[in-house]
């Protein structure tokens, strides 16, 4: 309760005295009430791990709690006094941005500034403190020790730079793929080196980029790759190789290796992280080993089969010559015999019978080795041409040469010869080849048959040539028999009308022979027909 005491004065003198009570109780509760609120409130301010000023709008101190009064007290050598200038307790280098930065906080703006002090960093902050009319009535400023986080992230900026360097370092490119989202969330700078596209361009590609720039022929083994990692149950590495399109346009041949990386509360995997190279080159000697691997093979096949062949071919040969020669061989003997026989007898005219007989067995021998001798030099290419101009009367005289042989069987061999004309050939395998054929329209002719030779000149823009072709009216071939007429050892269902020997090899050789020549020989034959055996040589001018 609260007395007054009250006079009432009248005429100077006292009335009246009146005693007035009034009950304050309420009043004291309030201000109870305030002085706790206070009391907590600066228990608060006093509890904060900031330094903290409570200024008037001039910046006079009109507050600061405990760890602002130790921090004043630390650096200056004193306690803040109530009512000085916050100036007092600014370095002077720092005050006119301190300044600045209140000014905007008096204008209602609130300020978040860091500052170095004395080896030390700290964050500021500014803010306006207004009343219940929304009155700006001063300003609070806060200091926060932020010298531990400024260290970590130095610290953590190091490191950074330490794993951008090496991760530019590598070779290849590093990424991680989110299998949520379906594309990369990272790519380390040195991806450019390998794909061509920046990190930015291949975050910009978004969802399934990987899809769009792989080779259609490996996005279903892509698939598979992806599937395997994301079934995976341990933390194990999975590699795959396919074709990429770089940014060039250029398909390149890459390398993934992936591992787990994010896996979330159900254990599946969210993220894995890779490294990809580029291994173009490696695949293009892989490639070319294969290549090479490949062609060794068929080398060595046919070398396989080579040998083979050679083989049978000297079977064949020593069949042949057991064969062929055994009947000269056995003739050359009963005509020496009958010889001496003979001889006793002085019965010359029949001496000189089987003396001819016997030469020409002898001639059949010579033939027969001369032939397997031709195709060991042919196959071994041992031979050489020594091509010269060669006229064709040389034509006339293989003609005459088997004159004899042909009419022992009847036939007359016709012949229609331009003896002027000129070839550019080796004489000796030229006439080898020529003897060979007329001999032969001899061998399968029926006695009484004729022979034809001809030449003729061909032209062909402005190449000539000269066809010198020889024709019987034998037995013909059959397809079967064009199909290995210049075989060795071919074996024709036509047969030597008078039981001529044959080894199999003329044909081979004759054919040969010309290509050595840069010529050509070919047959025309219907079977019952006879055949047209044509040699064309180039021609050489007059």
């Amino acid at each position: 309760m609260l007395a007054k005491n009250c006079q009432n004065y009248c005429n100077g003198e006292v009335s009246e005295v009146q005693f007035v009570g009034e009950d304050i109780s309420d009043y004291l509760s309030v201000s109870e009430q305030e002085q706790t609120t206070q009391t907590n409130l600066q228990a608060v301010f006093d509890a904060s791990i900031q330094s903290m000023w409570l200024l008037d709008t001039h910046l006079n101190v009109l507050s600061c709690n405990r760890l602002a009064a130790s921090a004043i007290q630390t650096i200056f050598g004193k306690d803040p006094g109530i009512g000085e200038s916050i100036f007092e307790y600014i370095l002077p280098e720092q005050r006119q941005e301190v300044n600045i930065n209140m000014q905007k906080a008096l204008q209602g703006e609130r300020i978040v500034h860091e500052a170095e002090f004395n080896g030390l960093w700290f964050e500021y902050q500014y803010a306006p403190v207004y009343n219940k009319r929304q009155e700006i009535i001063g300003i609070t400023l806060t200091a926060l020790d932020i010298s531990l986080l400024k260290t970590s992230i130095r610290q953590l900026e190091q490191q950074q730079h330490f794993l951008e360097t090496i991760l530019a370092a590598i070779p290849g490119g590093i990424y991680i793929y989110d299998t949520t989202q379906n594309r990369n969330i990272y790519a380390s700078p040195s991806i450019t080196n390998v794909l061509g596209y920046s990190p930015a361009e291949l975050q910009a590609m978004g969802e399934n980029f990987l899809f769009h720039h792989v080779h259609e022929d490996d996005i279903p083994r892509i698939i598979g790759h992806l599937q395997e990692i994301q079934l995976s149950t341990v933390e194990q590495e999975a590699t795959i190789e396919y074709r990429f399109r770089h940014k060039d346009g250029s398909w390149i041949w890459l390398s993934s290796k992936d591992v787990v990386f994010v896996r979330d509360s159900g254990g599946t995997i969210v993220q894995f992280l890779g490294m990809v190279s580029d291994i173009t080159k490696k695949k293009e000697v892989e490639m070319e080993i294969i290549h090479l691997n490949e062609v060794l093979e068929y080398r060595v096949e046919e070398r396989t089969k080579r040998l083979e062949d050679l083989n049978r071919e000297k079977d064949e040969i020593l069949s042949i010559a057991a064969h062929d020669l055994k009947n000269p061989i056995a003739g050359i003997r009963t005509g020496a015999e009958i010889i001496t026989m003979l001889a006793a007898k002085q019965s010359f005219d029949k001496i000189e019978q089987y003396t001819r007989l016997t030469i020409g067995a002898c001639e059949t021998m010579v033939d027969i080795i001369n032939n397997l001798l031709d195709v060991g030099k042919l196959e071994s290419g041992t031979m050489t041409m020594n091509l010269q101009p060669t006229s064709l009367s040389v034509v006339q005289q293989i003609i005459d040469a088997n004159q004899e042989i042909a009419l022992r069987k009847g036939i007359i061999l016709h012949q229609d010869i331009d003896a002027s004309l000129v070839i550019r050939a080796d004489e000796k395998a030229f006439r080898q080849v020529l003897d060979n054929m007329i001999s032969n329209a001899i061998k399968y002719s029926q006695p009484w048959h004729p022979v034809y030779v001809s030449t003729a000149v061909h032209s062909k823009g402005n190449t000539r040539t000269v066809r010198i072709s020889v024709r019987d009216e034998g037995p013909g071939l059959s397809e079967d028999d064009k199909t290995k007429l210049f075989g060795k050892f071919a074996r024709l269902s036509a047969v030597p009308t008078a039981g001529e020997s044959s080894t199999g090899l003329g044909l081979s050789i004759v054919k040969k022979l010309v290509e050595l020549q840069h010529g050509q020989v070919w047959c025309d034959s219907e079977l019952g027909q006879g055949a047209t055996f044509t040699v064309e040589l180039p021609m050489l001018q007059k």
